[in-house]
This record gives C-alpha cells, structure tokens and sequence, in this order.
C-alpha cells in the first residue's frame, strides 16, 4: 500500500487520453478493499456478522503480491524490478493463498505481517515524502491538481500508520474507531487515484517516468549480473498468467489433504480469491469472458464490482456462497466457450474459403493457440464441476485444477517468448 507514490506517474504509453492506468486500477482496488472491510466492521464487531480474519487478511497478501509482480512496488517502497522481487512477491502471493483456503492454520500470523507492512511501509513513505526527494514542496508550488497530489500522498500515509498500529495492536482502540480507520483509509485510495488520473492527463514530461512493466527489451539487460539481480522484464499479461496458475496449482495441492480430512478446506474463500484474481485481470488486461475491451471507467465499474462480491465472500464467509458458485460457474462457462469461438471460427473459415498460397504458422504461435485451446475447455468443465457439484469426481476435478495451472503457466511462458522475439 505504502509506495513511492510521488515517483509513480505512469508513462504516455499505457496512458491513452482518459484511460485508467494500471496504477490508478491497483489503487482502486485496495480502497474498494478497505471501504468494504470498513462498513463490515460495524456489523462484525457486534456478532451480526461472522469474520474470517485469516482469508481478509491473506487475500490481502495476494493483492500486495500482484502489485509488487506487475509494478516493482512493495509496502516499503519502489524496487527495481529484479527477479529478487519478483519471486519474493510470488512467495507473498502463495502465503496468501494458503491463508485464505486453509482457515486457522495461520491464526494471527497474517495480521501480524500485515500490520508489520502497513505500519513500517506507512512510516518509510510519509519520511520519502516529506523528506526525501522535495517534491512534496515542488509539487505544492507547481499547480492546483499537483498540491492535491501532495495531500493525498500525506493524508494516505498518515492514515496508514494508523491503520497498521491498530492491526498490530488491536486492543489498543475501540471497533467503531477502527471501522472508521478504515474508511477513511479506502477513502484516501480513491482521493490519490483520482490525483493521478489528473496528472497523467497533463502528459507532462519532466514527471514521466519509465514503466516495470514495458515489454522486455534484451538491451537494458545486464547479462553479467547474477540472474536474480537481473531486470525481470515481464508484461503485466505474462505476471497475471503465471499468478493465476501459480494460485490453481496450489489449490490442488491443497485438496489432496483436505480430501483426506487433514485439515478444512474452504471451498468458498476459494471462489471469492479465484473470482478477484479473473477481476484483476478483467481491469488490469481488458480481458472479460465476452471478449477483449479497452480499460474504460466502465470496465473499471463492473470489474469494481465482481471483486467487491469475491472481497465480502473472504471477509464474511456464508454471506454471498450461492452467489458466488453461480458467478464463478458462469464466468469459466462462458470465457471457455466464447475463447474457443474464437479461436475456431478463423480456422473453419480457412479450411472454407482456403488462400492460394498458405501462410506458415510460427511454431511459438501453434503452441499459444494449442495451449489456450485446452485452458478454454478445462475452463468449461470447471465451471461446470462448480455449477452442479458431485457430477464429476472429486479426484478428476483436483487433477483438472492443477493441469490448468500448468496450463497457464506454460501459457505465460509462451507469451514472454513472444514478446523477446518481437523485440
């Protein structure tokens, strides 16, 4: 939460005009997270409503992780974005899941941490920017949207101590002042995403800086350093791919314990971090079961929403089960079979209306087209063990949940080549 927020403006090339930049969609997302988790503490706090600290906390985690993978930037603060970081944020990305899908096997642990990540990161960035670089006071002289940029940055800093020392120590104030915290705390979100909408818009140069998530360019590449202090130059399709995969495999392995009564395994955390992750992608890629669309505010609202519905399903368990198993059945039903559409109306109309001189297809782009082609119909068949469960094993499904994970992984891969080709 806590990043160099003041050295974040995005780049001309993922900024078109109005469009939301990647930035803008993450903070977005962690002041829908914490408004929410806000209004629901009133109602906790009184026995209302049951609370399931673990999974709030660790889909929390994975939503750091998918920052610090995607952008470089952890709750302390820019990083280059090394390989260090990146499997550093996989490892966070995986400490989360395991919290949500196993309740009580991190009792405390995870609000420990991430009060440890709130609390120091909130301290470090609030010292970056009222002493670090002076642009706190640049900014102040500079225009009317830029003082709001440095008050935003202020006040979500400030807030956040707050809300770190309360999760440290949550005794230490009542529940009402902590449901309050946290509002005001989403409601910085929003305050400082609406700053940097506003600055990309004046496209000025001299605030521009480069994008951690631009296509790899070999170039940039030190190719004499350790591997794991090397520029880890993948695009934002690539790190999405590989943390939905990373999080399908892991829920495999997870099942196969749970199904020998080991431990408990809860199928609707599952649902409501499966359905937030597909979100994340809907914003952050344009990608939605329908199809592909450009990042509007629109697109932005309806992702907003579905991820708000997967947030209240981790933070009270019970409250949207049936609705979830219904959204996640239709999402994967429908994305498998519009993907498989898609891929297949080209081909017919080849073989249809054949060219006089075929054209080569590179061996890379028949693996993609292959590999999506089973992630579509696993895609299918998931939903459909989601939407009517006990029609299909429970032994075919966990295989199938972890082939996909494969699936996308190499899915991942495939496109990281592509892009080094290309470059």
């Amino acid at each position: 939460m806590s990043n160099k927020q003041q050295e974040q403006t995005p780049s001309p090339a993922r900024s078109k005009g109005s469009e939301p930049t990647l930035e803008v969609v993450i903070l977005l997302v962690f002041g829908v997270f914490l408004f929410i988790l806000g209004l629901l503490w009133f109602k906790i706090q009184t026995g209302e409503l049951p609370y399931n600290p673990n999974s709030t906390y660790g889909l929390l985690l994975v939503i750091f992780s998918l920052e610090i993978i995607t952008l470089g930037r952890s709750p302390f603060g820019d990083f280059r974005r090394s390989w260090t970081l990146i499997i550093l944020g996989a490892c966070m990305a995986v400490l989360g899941t395991v919290a949500c899908l196993i309740p009580g096997l991190m009792e405390g642990f995870t609000r420990e941490l991430v009060g440890i990540f709130i609390f120091a990161g909130g301290i470090v960035s609030f010292l970056q920017l009222a002493v670090g670089k002076d642009q706190a006071r640049t900014w102040i002289r500079t225009s009317s949207i830029h003082k709001h940029l440095a008050l935003a940055l202020g006040l979500l800093y400030f807030i956040e101590v707050l809300v770190g020392l309360v999760t440290l120590l949550p005794s230490i104030t009542t529940n009402t002042v902590t449901a309050v915290l946290y509002i005001i705390f989403g409601i910085s979100f929003f305050y400082l995403a609406w700053c940097l909408q506003k600055v990309t818009r004046l496209n000025s140069p001299e605030e521009i800086t480069a994008s951690s998530s631009e296509p790899y360019d070999a170039k940039t590449d030190k190719k004499g350093s350790f591997f794991l202090f090397r520029d880890a130059h993948i695009p934002t399709v690539v790190a999405l791919n590989f943390m939905f995969g990373l999080i399908l495999i892991l829920v495999a392995i997870l099942l196969i314990p749970a199904n020998m009564s080991i431990f408990t395994f809860s199928f609707e955390n599952m649902r409501g971090l499966l359905l937030v992750i597909l979100a994340l992608q809907m914003l952050a890629l344009g990608s939605t079961p329908v199809g592909e669309f450009k990042r509007s505010w629109l697109l932005i609202l309806i992702g907003l929403a579905f991820i708000s519905m997967g947030i209240i399903s981790c933070i009270v368990p019970g409250l949207l089960a049936g609705v979830m198993v219904l959204l996640l059945a239709i999402w994967n039903i429908v994305w498998g079979s519009v993907g498989l559409v898609k891929i297949f109306l080209p081909i017919l109309d080849g073989i249809r209306h054949p060219p006089a001189e075929p054209a080569p297809i590179p061996p890379l782009i028949k693996k993609m087209i292959v590999t999506k082609i089973i992630v579509f119909i696993g895609c299918i068949i998931f939903g459909i063990s989601v939407l009517l469960p006990g029609y299909i094993p429970d032994l075919i499904q966990l295989g199938m949940v972890f082939i996909l994970g494969i699936l996308f992984i190499r899915l991942a891969h495939v496109l990281q080549n592509l892009m080094v080709q290309k470059a």
